[in-house]
């Protein structure tokens, strides 16, 4: 049992190899001796005269079998050895608090302040390679979307998703976004991190609280989203944003406050920026730590010894040289088969189910909307590509309580609010437990009032 315990392969996919290998000798050495088709055509008295005698070949195949195991497993890398050696990683942990507040939806900067502020953190997230991150979403309360992780492309994988219209409070509460990041620090262990608030301004409340808020050990930068002139705040077919008088609201850059919490907290402030100088000013190299050597974690190396396994190949492959010998290598690639679908039976329409999948994970939402065949998948294709009416559309067809809260979501996309608010009615109706569906259609009511 220790000998297996310590046993690992380091490319385990290539056993896959083998069946297929063993597939191939059975069905080649099947076939090897067939019957002569003119057997059943002339008289067995005749045959004696008329047909050979099927020549008796060497044994030969067993051998070529043999080598291609040994390079197999030679190819998936076996090892029963390790060496360790110390991990060094960066000590540094930054949790990304964004603004999800309805004035985010604002179109000052194009397309929005919203969008614009995703693709400026995938870009952020891309080229952190190496520490923890964290994303927190705030508008009315604060909501954890991804705890610290090194893995930054969960959290790229989720940004495309969060939309000012689905949160379930409303409101701008950014001291609360602080307040979170401070919590999954603590329960991750970190005593010194790093927050970095994008927002397109904080209220007095939150520039009181703030600096309360913040941890000692922690240092904050601001990303400032939007502009001094500002814009409406567009709510789909129902014109724009207003306030208790009727009036639009106009959403500005107020730079104000953040320039009071930057003296206060010794934060780094900076406007968002078309290029990436934004981003080098606030998380500049020198605030983050060096390489540490975590002395208490080591990472197992294994010793691959996958080439002891090809020195009794190594004969086998020189008497293949002989006459003949490799012209049975070929055979053993021969199947008789029949024309038909691959080996696995996809259906063309699985093939394209397939591939709209992997373009939609490609973020090729327009392709993907036209290979994808299932309503939920080909509904979400077109959500994300905002085309919102095909989209509901397309949710019409899924009556499953999912189906019907994500037909909720592109009638709020569309201003379509009473609409809205039944879609989520009859998703509660199939499972009263759906959570996002009590806080949308709390969101729809308050909307519509």
């Amino acid at each position: 049992m220790e000998l297996l315990d310590s046993f690992h392969f380091a490319r385990p996919w290539a056993l896959i190899l083998l069946p297929i290998i063993l597939i191939q000798a059975f069905w080649f050495l099947k076939y090897r001796h067939s019957t002569n088709p003119w057997a059943t055509r002339i008289r067995p008295d005749l045959q004696k005269y008329l047909l050979l005698a099927p020549e008796k070949q060497p044994g030969y195949t067993g051998w070529i079998v043999l080598a291609m195991i040994l390079s197999i497993f030679a190819l998936a890398g076996p090892s029963w050895s390790q060496q360790s050696r110390p991990v060094y990683s960066k000590q540094d942990a930054l949790v990304i608090v964004l603004d999800m507040s309805l004035s985010m939806l604002a179109q000052d900067i194009k397309p929005d302040r919203a969008t614009r502020s995703k693709l400026k953190l995938m870009d952020l997230l891309e080229q952190r390679r190496e520490g923890l991150t964290a994303l927190v979403a705030y508008a009315g309360n604060a909501y954890t979307v991804a705890p610290l992780t090194s893995d930054s492309a969960t959290i790229r994988n989720l940004l495309p998703a969060l939309d000012p219209t689905l949160m379930p409070e409303l409101g701008s509460a950014a001291e609360k976004g602080i307040e979170q990041a401070e919590i999954l620090m603590k329960q991750a262990g970190i005593t010194q991190g790093h927050i970095l608030l994008v927002t397109d301004g904080i209220d007095k409340t939150a520039q009181q609280q703030i600096k309360k808020a913040l941890g000692k050990e922690t240092r904050l930068s601001i990303l400032a989203v939007g502009t001094e002139t500002g814009s409406p705040i567009p709510l789909g077919e129902q014109g724009f944003v207003k306030d208790q008088q009727g009036s639009v609201i106009i959403s500005k850059l107020d730079l104000s406050p953040l320039k009071q919490v930057q003296a206060e907290t010794s934060a780094r402030l900076s406007q968002l920026q078309l290029d990436n100088t934004d981003l080098s000013h606030l998380l500049d190299d020198s605030i983050i730590s060096e390489l540490k050597e975590e002395k208490e974690a080591e990472l197992p190396l294994w010793i691959e010894q996958g080439h002891w396994f090809l020195l009794p190949v190594l004969p086998l492959a020189a008497l293949a040289f002989r006459r003949g010998w490799l012209l049975l290598l070929p055979l053993l690639l021969v199947l008789p088969a029949e024309p038909g679908y691959a080996f696995w039976g996809y259906t063309p329409e699985q093939k394209a189910q397939q591939a709209g999948e992997q373009a939609f994970h490609n973020q090729e939402y327009d392709k993907a909307s036209q290979l994808l065949n299932t309503p939920a998948w080909q509904g979400s294709a077109y959500y994300r590509n905002q085309q919102y009416d095909k989209a509901i559309e397309a949710f019409s067809q899924d009556p499953s309580a999912q189906g019907h809260y994500n037909r909720g979501n592109a009638l709020i996309k569309q201003g379509q609010l009473q609409q809205a608010l039944e879609a989520y009615n009859q998703a509660l109706q199939l499972n009263p437990e759906m959570q996002d569906a009590k806080d949308n259609r709390t969101l729809a009511e308050k909307m519509l009032q």
